[in-house]
């Protein structure tokens, strides 16, 4: 076949630009393999220091940085590659099969094209699958680093020492003290010795400037600051609850700046003339961290219970409650201030394992020992607000209800390693106390903050007013989108919360991205081990995920859906819904925290397909029938339906079954298969007007157009009876005995009917008797 010469000359084209391409692509594939073959290297020696003995924790976060390093480099590679890739792909389509045997041939030009296509696909995807394993390697390089961080941690604050009992401790503590004492005073003699040699007017003038200065921002100007801030607060922000969880971020921040500022002043007042010795001056920089941390807890007690002014509190609990509860975390952050700086101080001056040993131990007893004195007070707070409100106990008390019980736990616990020996373990668990109870604090007004900005606007707000008036959104759209923005907002605060808590235990949010990410790509590992802290891990993941999904429930419950025009049954698919995803997503993170992912998920249930099959087979039956009546909605709450003999108002649909409520107020509980293979009336399905069939019989001597009348008129003065349809009235009969009626008329709903009918009867008989007609037998109704 002869191309045409004006063809020929645009295929010889496209091909040398084809080339062309194909050249600048063999170039910078060569780079990508470079590239990889630098990154292979690098995992390579990462490996091989991996395998070498034991890691401390600095050196494991500098080598997960490399791997997530380098994990970013290869997918740059891989991005880089899939257009080259999918241009040719295309092209290739685009070209189409070769000719069938027998077809009639194509030209050559079009025959060498798909060849030069092909053989430039073929390394590229060599290059995409080098890329593709190597990804897998430093995830498992990630999951390694991981671990070994998990077990240096453990072997760290798991080792035995001493019991905080042992006589044993004490006197090594006294035998040392001397020597200890010794090197104090020789210490603090230099340090006075080397501010007295360097001592001038004018070093002197800038050291007490420095300590005017920090006088003055502790005093009067913070407390003029922070009164300036809630007085804007009283003035400028809307009436709302905004205006309190305003105040009280201003509060903290002016409460912890205040300090920090101050000490940061006599730190450049003493270390700028020279007045610090070389080793003293990371001294000076831990108080500095210390008096930053104290006046951090200080606004946070001062802005959640707010002692002095009732108006700025957050929660709702008493005055003197709130005086109570404020003192013990100022207490508390002191003890830990005083026994990390005496530790510093001591890490100058040398200080044996002892003595050590003996400062975290009572500095763990006394921080517990404050935490358990401070449980009284929340228990009274909880038992005034109950008292006071018997019918709404309180979102609040209800999870200081649950973090008490978890604090009694840890008390427990930490008096047990004290007593056992297990120093390390008492005071890492005693500082946590104090970092949950921080993040908890800061979690809580953060959520009130964001509660109270989204969903604190009225109708008459300008922020309302703006968003109908320019955006055109109406006043219950706007509702919605407040509060669905607040509840977004508040779930990231929750899970940054739960991350944050999470790391002083050797969890990093890297490890949580690499559990999510094999959870959903089913990266094989090639084997996998169980272990109690894996277990424990997991667990915790099921009983997280769990709090967390019942917590969006509620929210639903409380914040967004009663915002909405969505009927109830709507409403309880969506919370339902909820639950099941939350459910799902939570056990699949903590499956995949175990090393499985989906692929052994896949292989697992295929071995137990079986099993389930025969011996679970209700129970995958009536939950698939669950997700029909959620997803269909054939049944919904809140309806009328009836099954068999038996008719009710379907409360609850759940995993299992439906619970229905019969008239005379008893439960029935009706498998969901049931529902969906069996015949159901729906009373309220789609129709949701009653009729009211009402039936009597007159004597033959009755005026028959007055009886109309009597019984048209006594249907248009009942409330409940609808105008449309109009009542009507007919004759289904005559008897021996008289003339047969029925009066049909329609009510909003069909639990109307039996009420209504009965006002019809008053009626209709009231009149009959005042004309004196003689009433018969009628059918029944």
């Amino acid at each position: 076949m002869r191309v045409p010469t004006p063809l020929r000359h645009f295929l010889c084209v496209l091909m040398l630009a084809v080339a062309v391409l194909i050249g600048g692509g063999a170039y910078a594939q060569e780079d990508e393999n470079r590239t990889l073959d630098a990154i292979k290297t690098d995992l390579a020696q990462i490996e091989q220091i991996l395998s070498q003995g034991v890691l401390d924790d600095t050196q494991l976060n500098e080598i997960g940085g490399r791997v997530d390093a380098q994990r970013a480099n290869i997918d740059k590679v891989a991005q880089g590659i899939s257009p080259r890739l999918q241009a040719i792909e295309t092209r290739l389509q685009q070209l189409g099969p070769k000719p069938a045997e027998g077809a009639p041939p194509e030209s050559p030009e079009l025959a060498q094209e798909r060849e030069a296509q092909t053989q430039a696909k073929q390394p590229i995807e060599e290059t995409l699958k080098r890329a593709s394993a190597l990804i897998v390697q430093t995830d498992q390089l990630a999951e390694t680093v991981a671990q070994k961080r998990r077990d240096e941690f453990a072997s760290r604050v798991l080792s035995r020492s001493r019991s905080l009992l042992d006589p044993n401790l004490w006197l090594n503590v006294i035998d040392e003290a001397p020597r200890r004492m010794a090197a104090a005073r020789g210490f603090v003699q230099q340090w006075a010795w080397q501010i007295s040699d360097r001592m001038t007017p004018q070093r002197g003038a800038v050291l007490g400037i420095a300590i005017l200065l920090a006088l003055l921002l502790l005093g009067p100007v913070r407390i003029w600051i922070q009164r300036y801030g809630q007085r804007y607060a009283a003035e400028q922000v809307p009436a709302t609850r905004l205006r309190r969880s305003a105040a009280a971020i201003w509060v903290i921040l002016i409460t912890t700046a205040a300090p920090i500022a101050a000490a940061m002043v006599l730190y450049v007042g003493l270390t700028g003339p020279g007045f610090v010795p070389e080793r003293a001056v990371p001294f000076l920089g831990v108080l500095v961290r210390l008096v930053a941390f104290v006046g951090f807890i200080a606004g946070l007690s001062q802005a959640i219970f707010a002692p002095r002014s009732a108006s700025w509190r957050i929660p709702p609990i008493a005055d003197d409650t709130a005086v109570r509860l404020a003192r013990y975390p100022l207490w508390i952050a002191g003890v830990f201030a005083l026994a990390r700086s005496i530790q510093a101080f001591f890490d100058i001056i040398g200080v044996g394992l002892s003595t050590t040993i003996l400062i975290d131990g009572l500095a763990a007893a006394l921080i517990t020992l404050m935490f358990a004195v401070t449980i009284r007070p929340v228990k009274a707070a909880e038992e005034e607000h109950a008292s006071e409100h018997p019918a709404e106990p309180g979102q609040e008390f209800r999870l200081f209800g649950l973090l008490r019980l978890a604090a009694w736990i840890a008390v427990v616990v930490i008096v047990a390693a004290l007593v056992l020996g297990y120093v390390s373990l008492g005071f890492f668990l005693a500082t946590q106390l104090i970092w949950l109870s921080t993040l908890g604090a800061v979690l809580y007004i953060l959520m009130a903050l964001v509660d109270d900005l989204f969903t604190g606007w009225g109708p008459t707000s300008a922020v309302s007013r703006f968003a109908r008036g320019t955006i055109g959104l109406r006043s219950e759209s706007f509702d919605q989108l407040c509060a669905l923005v607040s509840g977004l907002l508040r779930l990231i605060l929750i899970v940054i919360a739960i991350m944050l808590a999470a790391a002083p235990w050797g969890i990093q949010s890297g490890d949580a991205t690499s559990w999510i990410r094999r959870a959903f790509a089913g990266i094989t590992l090639g084997g996998f081990s169980l272990s109690p802290g894996a277990i424990l891990g997991a667990i915790a993941f099921i009983a997280g995920g769990l709090l967390l999904t019942r917590a969006v429930q509620r929210w639903l419950d409380a914040s967004y859906l009663p915002r909405t025009r969505l009927d109830d049954g709507l409403k309880n698919s969506i919370r339902t819904a909820t639950g099941y995803a939350g459910t799902i997503l939570a056990i699949g993170l903590a499956i995949s925290s175990l090393g499985f992912g989906l692929d052994r998920i896949a292989i697992v249930a295929g071995a137990l397909s079986v099993g389930i099959g025969f011996g679970l087979q209700s129970i995958v039956s009536n939950f698939v029938s669950g997700l029909i009546l959620l997803a269909e909605r054939p049944i919904k709450v809140g309806d009328w339906i009836g099954i068999g003999p038996d008719e009710g108002n379907v409360r609850r649909i759940s995993v299992r079954s439906t619970v229905i409520e019969m008239f005379d107020r008893s439960t029935l509980i009706v498998p969901n298969s049931d529902l969906i293979t069996k015949s159901v009336r729906n009373r309220t399905h789609s129709n949701p007007l009653g009729r009211v069939s009402l039936q009597i019989g007159t004597a033959h001597q009755a005026p028959v157009a007055e009886i109309k009348q009597i019984l048209l008129t006594s249907a248009s003065e009942i409330a409940g009876v609808l105008k449309t349809p109009a009542p009507e009235v007919l004759i289904t009969g005559t008897t021996d005995l008289g003339v047969q009626w029925t009066l049909i008329c329609a009510v909003a709903t069909p639990r109307q009917v039996a009420a209504t009918r009965s006002e019809l009867y008053f009626a209709v008989l009231q009149r009959l008797q005042a004309k004196n007609v003689k009433i018969t037998a009628s059918a029944a109704a």
